[in-house]
């Protein structure tokens, strides 16, 4: 799919190799959405539970931001965009969610 979308499956591996994460996901919205209507990436990475989480050590923390920040700069030097992580607690299991966004001259391939 390009460089942007291989930059983000390397991180969501890290996470769940390194940071306790139990699975991760990256959905193509090829056509957008109701309220986006451009082509993006929404990556989905969980924890089995709220504990697991949470036995992340301070330096875990921000190793794993530091991962994010990085990600965040490599697709801005791919000529796309990536919104700021979010927490959302689904069934008492967090779940750390990201959007990424392309330049118009970025093809998928």
């Amino acid at each position: 799919m390009g460089p942007i979308f291989d930059a983000n499956e390397e991180v969501k591996e890290l996470l769940v190799l390194q940071f306790k994460a139990s699975k991760a996901k990256t959905v193509h919205h090829a056509a957008g959405s109701f309220y986006l209507p451009e082509p993006f990436l929404e990556t989905e990475v969980a924890w089995d539970s709220f504990e697991s989480f949470t036995e992340l050590s301070v330096q875990e923390a921000q190793a794993m931001t530091e991962v994010l920040l990085n990600l965040k700069q490599a697709v801005y030097d791919l000529g796309g965009e990536m919104a700021q992580p979010m927490i959302e607690i689904k069934n008492s299991c967090p779940i750390l969610v990201w959007t990424l966004f392309f330049n118009r001259d970025l093809k998928f391939s």
